[in-house]
C-alpha cells in the first residue's frame, strides 16, 4: 500500500509540473478560470491576474456549500496558478472563490466560480 500511494505521489507532482509549464490564456484582471476543467487526474490549476506582488487564497467549497479546501501561495505580479489536488475531492460539482491580499494591504475578491471533479 506505501508504495503505490508513493507512486500516486510522484505522479500527482509531476502532473503538476506538466500542467504548471503549459502556457495557459491570460485572464483578465478581476477574474479567474480552471484548468482543466472538468478536472480529471491529479490536479486542476486556477489561473489568475496579481495586480501586485501578495498572497492569493483559493477556497474550494462543496455544492452544499461547506469548505473542502484552502490553497494559500505568495505570488508576483501577473498571471499566477494555484494548483487543487483532486485526491482531497470527490467527484461532483465545486464552487472557488480567490481572494487577492496585496502587499500593500489591498484586498481583492474575485467573483465565485464553478468547476466539475471527474472520477479519478
Amino acid at each position: 500500500m506505501k508504495r503505490a500511494y508513493r507512486a500516486w505521489g510522484l505522479a500527482a507532482v509531476l502532473g503538476a509540473l506538466v500542467l504548471a509549464v503549459q502556457a495557459l490564456p491570460d485572464p483578465s484582471v478581476g477574474s479567474s478560470y480552471v484548468y482543466p476543467n472538468p478536472g480529471h487526474g491529479c490536479c486542476v490549476q486556477v489561473v489568475y491576474q496579481m495586480e501586485e506582488a501578495g498572497q492569493a487564497e483559493v477556497r474550494v467549497y462543496h455544492e452544499g456549500g461547506d469548505l473542502a479546501t484552502t490553497v494559500t501561495d505568495a505570488r508576483p505580479t501577473g498571471t499566477q496558478q494555484s494548483t487543487i489536488l483532486l485526491c482531497v475531492l470527490a467527484p461532483g460539482p465545486y464552487f472557488y472563490r480567490v481572494a487577492l491580499r496585496y502587499d500593500s494591504g489591498r484586498t481583492v475578491r474575485l467573483p465565485t466560480g464553478r468547476f466539475l471533479v471527474g472520477r479519478h
